[in-house]
């Protein structure tokens, strides 16, 4: 069981919110607007930590595709370096 004080303006939104939502009594909406919270919560916790580990993994393809870039630019710059000498068309 849990008990908590309200303000009488607190109160009075609750009863509000019971009744437009359909509530069937005040202690169940209660109860099951709390839990909903909880479990949204949670779930939160859970796409922000998915979030984190995509942007994680995302940054790593981007750290290996930026040197296998800058691997294949250096090759491609040795192997015309290489190239033009064999040509005899260096200056």
């Amino acid at each position: 069981m849990v008990v908590f004080r309200l303000t009488e303006e607190e109160y009075a939104a609750l009863r509000e919110a019971c009744r437009s939502r359909g509530g069937r009594n005040l202690s169940d909406f209660t109860r099951s607007e709390l839990l909903a919270i909880l479990q949204s919560e949670s779930m939160a916790a859970l796409v922000q930590k998915r979030f984190r580990d995509l942007e994680l993994k995302l940054d790593d393809a981007v750290a290996q595709l930026t040197e296998l870039l800058a691997q294949g630019s250096a090759d491609r710059r040795h192997s015309q370096a290489g190239g033009n000498s064999r040509n005899g068309l260096t200056p």
